[in-house]
């Protein structure tokens, strides 16, 4: 006796079972990836009154006047600017991050809490562009961009800024089990001497992968395609008397 090996129909069904298994385990390791909201992300909208103070050739800005959708506190002074470089203005920057106004803050601290709360296993990843102006240094100064998860604050880091120019700092985390339902904020930070230094920011962006609910059955799927399929092969293979 011996073994016939099954026909090509047969074949050709296990092959598609089997990248049927194999994409069911890849497709339960994925999850839902989302923007959360940030109010006034790019500072475009404009406080009361608009930017009413002159700074050179077509750039204006305010003076802590309240920021749409963000909080500042402390005691030093922040505002919005429109530094005027979309209209050849390279006083302050060579490029612009997003949009045309950005946000400035000297020894200050300006925060916003989003509506989303932390889900457990949720990846939550914050990215904010900050600038240094052309007219300023860093000397003495501390820019700090915190991914605050309750009272907890998880520090964004990022290359070396360079004059002119904007770099993005990232800040990440993972939900974990006793944060579930605390709130999750973003505070912009600048500490240093008065006058040379001044923290710049802009592109405000937060976003979150959260796993699938259903992760495990769709591996208990994947695997049971698996399986079905190397069942199959074993029973393909019928003897004949010869």
């Amino acid at each position: 006796m011996y073994w016939m090996r099954c026909g090509p129909q047969m074949e050709e069904r296990m092959r598609t079972a089997g990248l049927l298994g194999i994409c069911l385990v890849l497709w339960a390791g994925t999850g839902f990836a989302s923007t959360i909201v940030v109010v006034n992300s790019s500072f475009e909208t404009l406080g009361t009154g608009g930017l009413t103070n002159a700074c050179g050739a077509n750039c204006s800005f305010s003076a802590n006047v309240p920021v749409p959708g963000w909080t500042a506190t402390g005691s030093g002074s922040f505002g919005q600017i429109q530094p005027g470089t979309q209209l050849g203005n390279f006083t302050m920057f060579n490029s612009l991050s997003n949009g045309i106004t950005n946000l400035f803050v000297d020894n200050e601290t300006v925060s916003q809490t989003v509506g989303p709360t932390v889900q457990l296993g949720g990846q939550y990843t914050l990215q904010v562009d900050v600038g240094l102006r052309n007219d300023m240094t860093t000397v003495g100064q501390t820019d700090t961009i915190d991914l605050m998860i309750g009272s907890t604050a998880y520090q964004a880091t990022g290359p070396a800024l360079t004059s002119g120019h904007w770099t993005t700092f990232t800040a990440t985390y993972t939900g974990q089990l006793a944060d579930v339902g605390d709130p999750i904020g973003i505070s912009l930070i600048q500490f240093g001497p008065n006058g040379p230094t001044q923290g710049e920011f802009d592109n405000v962006q937060l976003s979150v992968v959260v796993p699938e609910p259903t992760t495990f059955p769709l591996f208990a799927l994947g695997w049971a395609g698996l399986a079905f399929v190397a069942r199959r092969r074993r029973s393909g293979r019928v003897p004949r008397q010869v």
